[in-house]
C-alpha cells in the first residue's frame, strides 16, 4: 500500500509539472509541484494530530466520521448500484437511508440544516473509496491535488490586480499557516478552497465568456456544495462590485446606500424569514454553546437526552449493548465515542433536545431504570469555551452581540484567554497577518476607484463572515478553524494594496 501511494503522490506531483492547464504564467511548474508536496506534508500532519493527538491511533472527530460513514455509502455500491447512484444524485429517501446508512450521523439534516453539505463531503469520498483501499493518506492526496488547483485560481484571479508577482502572491497564500492545514486535510475546507479560487477568478478573468460562466459555475457549485454559509457571506460583497460596476456615478457611496436600503427592506418586509434567521442562529449558538461545554446527548427517540459533566460521576458505560458497565473516567473519554451505551446509577435532572430542530430544550428527570441509552454525543468541557452573550432568539440582542462577535472572530484569542499551547500559534499568525496589513497600509500604493470598490467587497465579506461566527461559536479552537477565510480576506487587502519599489520591481524582473 506504501508503493501504492506513492504512486498516486507522483502523478499528482507530475500534472502539476507538465500539464499546461494548471500552469500560472511566471511561475515555473517545479514551484506548483513543490506546493502540493507541502500541502501533503501538511495533509500527514493532519491525519496524525486527528489520529494519535486527538485519538487513539483511529481518525477522530469528524475526520474520522467522514471516512467511517463514507465507506457506508460506498458499500451501498457492491450492494445495489442503482440505490449507490440514487444516494450520489440526491434521489434517495428516507426509507433508503434507513436501509443502508442507519449508523450514519452525518447523512441525515433536520430542521436547522438549510444545504446538508455533510452529505456532500460523504459522497466525494464514498468516490474515493473506489481507489483508496479505505488508505487516508490516499484520500488525503486527492484532497491536496485540489485545493492546490484552488490556490493556483486565486492567485490568477488576484494577480491582476496587485503589483506583486504571481509566484510572491501564489507563495503567501500558500505559507498562510491556516490556509495551509485546514486546506489539507479530510474536511470541508480543501472544497471551499477550490470553489473560492474558482469564484474569485471567474468574477475577473476577461477572456471567453462561455469559460467565464464555468468557472463561476463551479465556484458557486463548490461553494452552496461543501460551506453554503461562506457563499451567503459572499452576496453581499458580490452586489456590491455588480452595482459598483453598473451605476454611472457616486460609484463607491452608490451601491452601499441600496445594500443597506435592500436589506432594511427585506428586513421589515419579510419578517417571518427575518425571525426564522435569528432564531436558527440562537439555535445554532444554543447547541454549540452545549457542545462545548461538554456533557452527553444521549438517543431518545428522534431527540436527546443531555447531561452534563458534571454528572458523569453518576454514570456507568459500556463499549457493548450487553457489556460490562463501568465508570466514566478521563481516561475512557480518549476511547468512547458514539454508539457506546449508558446508564443511570442515580436518579438526575437531563434535558430534552429537539434534535436538528427548533423545539425548546425541556427538563424532565432520568431514573436510574437499568436501561441502557445509546450515546449520540459525549465530550468532556472544551478547553477553549468562552463566555458569549446568549441571542435567545431576540434580534435586538443580535444586534446588541454584534460588537462582541466582532472582537471575538477577528482578534481572539487573547493572551489570557483559555486554551492549550496551541492558541498561542493562533495569535501568532493573526498577528502576523494584520502586521503585513499595516505594513501594506504604509507602503500603499495610490488607488484606483476599481481598487478601492475590490477592496470595500473584501470587507464587506469579512464583516459578514466574522459576524456570522462570532454570533455562534463560543469555542476558540472552532473560531480559528472557521474564521481563516476572513483572514485570508485580509491578506488579499494587504496583496492589492502593497507598493512595491521601482528600484526593487526592476530587480524582480
Amino acid at each position: 500500500m506504501l508503493i501504492y501511494s506513492i504512486f498516486i503522490f507522483l502523478l499528482c506531483f507530475l500534472a502539476f509539472r507538465f500539464s499546461k492547464t494548471l500552469r500560472i504564467d511566471g511561475i515555473n511548474n517545479w514551484i506548483l509541484s513543490f506546493a502540493f508536496t507541502l500541502k501533503v506534508v501538511a495533509g500527514f500532519i493532519f491525519i496524525y494530530i486527528y489520529s494519535e493527538i486527538y485519538g487513539i491511533g483511529d481518525l477522530s472527530g469528524d475526520a474520522g466520521d467522514f471516512m467511517t460513514e463514507s465507506k457506508l455509502l460506498n458499500n451501498v455500491f457492491y450492494q445495489s448500484p442503482f440505490d449507490y447512484f440514487k444516494f450520489l444524485f440526491g434521489f434517495d429517501n428516507i426509507n433508503l437511508s434507513a436501509q443502508y446508512l442507519s449508523e450514519s450521523n452525518h447523512w441525515g439534516a433536520g430542521k436547522q440544516s438549510i444545504i446538508n453539505d455533510n452529505r456532500n463531503i460523504l459522497r466525494v469520498h464514498s468516490l474515493f473509496h473506489f481507489f483508496s483501499f479505505g488508505l487516508a493518506s490516499i484520500h488525503m492526496i486527492f484532497i491536496c491535488f485540489l485545493s492546490t488547483i484552488g490556490l493556483i485560481q486565486l492567485t490568477k484571479g488576484i494577480s491582476h490586480i496587485s503589483e506583486l508577482k504571481p509566484v510572491f502572491i501564489f507563495l503567501l497564500l500558500l505559507l498562510f499557516p491556516s490556509l495551509l492545514f485546514w486546506g489539507s486535510g479530510l474536511l470541508k475546507e480543501p472544497f471551499m478552497i477550490l470553489g473560492l479560487g474558482f469564484l474569485l477568478r471567474g468574477l475577473f478573468y476577461d477572456g471567453k465568456k462561455t469559460k467565464r460562466i464555468l468557472l463561476l459555475a463551479l465556484g458557486i457549485i463548490f461553494l452552496i456544495g461543501f460551506k453554503p454559509y461562506i457563499l451567503l457571506c459572499l452576496i453581499p460583497s458580490i452586489a456590491f462590485y455588480a452595482i459598483y460596476k453598473s451605476v454611472p456615478k457616486y460609484k463607491l457611496i452608490a451601491p452601499i446606500m441600496i445594500i443597506s436600503g435592500v436589506i432594511f427592506a427585506l428586513l421589515f418586509l419579510f419578517s417571518s424569514k427575518r425571525d426564522f434567521a435569528i432564531q436558527l442562529l440562537s439555535r445554532k449558538q444554543y447547541d454549540f454553546n452545549n457542545i462545548g461545554s461538554g456533557g452527553v446527548f444521549l438517543n431518545y427517540g428522534s431527540n436527546f437526552y443531555y447531561l452534563q459533566p458534571e454528572q458523569f460521576d453518576q454514570l456507568m458505560i459500556a463499549q457493548t449493548a450487553d457489556g460490562e458497565m463501568c465508570d466514566i473516567t478521563p481516561e475512557l473519554m480518549a476511547q468512547v465515542n458514539e454508539g457506546k451505551f449508558i446508564m443511570l446509577k442515580d436518579t438526575l435532572n437531563a434535558k430534552i433536545i429537539n434534535h436538528g430542530g427548533f423545539g425548546e430544550p425541556r427538563d424532565t428527570i432520568m431514573l436510574p431504570d437499568n436501561i441502557r441509552h445509546t450515546i449520540a454525543y459525549i465530550n468532556y468541557r472544551s478547553e477553549g469555551l468562552i463566555d458569549v452573550t446568549l441571542i435567545n432568539d431576540s434580534g435586538k440582542q443580535l444586534a446588541i452581540n454584534s460588537i462582541e462577535a466582532l472582537i471575538n472572530s477577528l482578534f481572539r484569542p487573547f493572551p489570557t484567554d483559555p486554551g492549550s499551547k496551541l492558541k498561542f500559534q493562533s495569535m501568532l499568525e493573526m498577528w502576523s497577518i494584520y502586521l503585513i496589513l499595516i505594513f501594506a497600509f504604509i507602503r500603499k500604493k495610490a488607488l484606483s476607484q476599481n481598487e478601492k470598490a475590490l477592496i470595500i467587497s473584501i470587507l464587506l465579506f469579512i464583516i459578514s463572515l466574522s459576524l456570522l461566527i462570532g454570533w455562534v461559536t463560543p469555542v476558540i479552537g472552532a473560531i480559528v478553524r472557521y474564521r481563516f477565510p476572513a483572514l485570508l480576506g485580509v491578506l488579499m487587502i494587504s496583496i492589492i494594496m502593497i507598493k512595491i519599489p521601482k528600484r526593487l520591481s526592476k530587480e524582480l524582473n
